[in-house]
């Protein structure tokens, strides 16, 4: 498989608020310990990603890096998502947790959402 494959498109993501609001609004809900994930249908065949991470965890580094470990584990494990826009907000515990941890907590959403 290319790099180029690998990437996270403008068509895998939500970008508008006003996406972020129809998923917030008209989707259901599942939790665990890091994170809420929200999931909503969507007209397309793909599943789109959209991260909220905010200031509740302290630093811009700990921010980012949670981010690119749910990209990560979005662009890797792309068959696994439901053909949903999906909306990823973090908790506070995600901070002090380690990669292998976060992935697992997602491998977990993703079971609640079928």
């Amino acid at each position: 498989m290319s790099l180029k494959s690998k990437g996270f498109s403008k068509k895998l993501r939500l970008t508008k608020p006003c996406e972020f609001k129809k998923v917030k609004d008209a989707g259901k809900y599942v939790s665990s310990r890091m994170f809420i994930l929200s999931f909503c249908a969507n007209s397309s065949d793909q599943p789109r990603l959209g991260l909220v991470v905010s200031s509740i965890i302290k630093r811009a580094v700990d921010r980012n890096r949670i981010k690119r470990l749910v990209r990560e584990h979005f662009r890797n494990n792309l068959n696994s998502y439901p053909k949903s826009d999906i909306i990823f907000v973090a908790k506070q515990r995600a901070e002090k947790a380690t990669n292998e941890e976060i992935f697992k907590d997602i491998e977990t959403l993703l079971e609640k959402t079928k």
